[in-house]
């Protein structure tokens, strides 16, 4: 490894934006093309990552905080598995996602930790520019449907199509933040973006993420001193916590008038939310099983209990699917990352995209890996680097 290390660095390639390359391309796994390259290409991804921590890292630091819920994941995951709740391919996958989370902070800490925070962030900004890119050339491609889930994108279905272009937009308002906050010619092309991205959730035919995207729009013109409050760690963690919690008083929400129009008149939906409203009574029995490890990565107990879907929220169902204890780690580590008593302003485009994603959590699952990527670097990050 320090032979390849020192071939890259006379190429002015340095190895830990290979590896965050490598750790994307695992994580954000291509939905088309032959599924044994697919599997092969996050198999690979992950191994080269986990092969260079091991060897340049220090073995306490490996580990962390997050370590604990990578484990959980799984143990929950064999729990369901031993309860016959899902079948052993669930397992494996169960494994690669505790692995994709712990290697996803490791990297990140292990980047900053290195003086290359800077270098990182600029290396995250291109790959997904790239990931962006071959998304859209996919939409073109394969089209539309009213029906979002009967067209499969590059890295998905609409929703997480969409999320990348949320993620895409999120690094863009970090990377030029003082153009866009100083600039106005700057600051309209950055509400243009904003414009261009609310087109492709409507050509996606996705409300959750247009409807997110006006958060970036409101922040643009939010007094400073708004943004600092929202960045306290009780805000954001309340508001977690309150989005997790709608499932239990959507009922009285939608009763509301003014709530009965904007959904059927605006948004052209359903007031029963396109079937959420049935599965979102079944949540409470499918913890209620297994409240202590949940049910395991991928399960399927709302379709048991519902006959279609998943908790359509994102609290919800990493409750569901790795019971209280999985639910007490993933709020500490949470706290842990925003814990911070002076946040700097540069996370203020990272902290509005995990605001997006907060908001599309009440009713899809949006907790994913752009979620936890761009929350360890919030909760890693160092306002004064050294050695860049």
């Amino acid at each position: 490894m320090k032979n390849i290390t020192e071939y890259l660095n006379k190429k002015n390639i340095n190895i830990l934006d290979i590896m965050i390359y490598a750790l994307f391309i695992a994580v954000f796994k291509s939905y088309l093309g032959p599924k044994i390259l697919q599997q092969g290409l996050k198999f690979l991804g992950l191994g080269l990552v986990a092969l260079y921590l091991w060897m340049n890292v220090e073995k306490k630091k490996l580990l962390n905080g997050v370590l604990p819920l990578a484990f959980v994941i799984v143990i929950s995951t064999v729990y369901g598995f031993l309860c016959g709740n899902i079948g052993l391919s669930s397992v494996v996958h169960g494994g690669f996602h505790g692995m994709c989370i712990y290697l996803s902070y490791t990297l990140v800490k292990h980047c900053i930790d290195s003086g290359y925070q800077e270098g990182m962030m600029e290396a995250v900004y291109r790959v997904t520019s790239v990931f962006c890119i071959l998304s859209f050339l996919s939409m073109v491609i394969q089209g539309h449907s009213p029906d979002g889930s009967s067209v499969t994108y590059l890295f998905g279905y609409k929703f997480m199509t969409s999320y990348m272009f949320m993620m895409w937009l999120g690094l863009f308002r970090f990377k030029y933040r003082e153009k866009i906050d100083q600039d106005n010619k700057f600051k309209g092309l950055y509400i243009l973006l904003i414009l261009i991205l609310l087109g492709i959730c409507s050509w996606l035919y996705c409300s959750t993420t247009m409807l997110a995207t006006f958060v970036f729009l409101v922040e643009v013109f939010l007094p400073k001193k708004v943004k600092q409050f929202l960045m306290k760690p009780y805000v954001f963690l309340g508001l977690v916590v309150i989005t997790g919690m709608l499932p239990f008083i959507i009922k009285p929400i939608l009763e509301l008038s003014f709530v009965q129009f904007f959904i059927t008149e605006v948004l052209h939906k359903s007031i029963t939310l396109t079937g959420r409203i049935k599965i979102f009574e079944s949540i409470a029995p499918a913890i209620g099983m297994h409240p202590i490890l949940g049910h395991g990565y991928g399960n399927v107990i709302i379709q048991t209990l519902v006959g279609y879907g998943n908790a359509q929220n994102a609290l919800m169902l990493f409750t569901i699917d790795y019971g209280m204890i999985g639910l007490g780690l993933f709020m500490f580590i949470l706290f842990r990352c925003v814990k911070k008593n002076s946040i700097p302003e540069e996370l203020e485009g990272l902290y509005i995209l995990l605001y997006a994603l907060i908001f599309c959590s009440m009713v899809e699952i949006s907790y994913n890996y752009i979620w936890y990527v761009i929350l360890f670097i919030v909760g890693c990050w160092k306002a004064n680097p050294k050695g860049e």
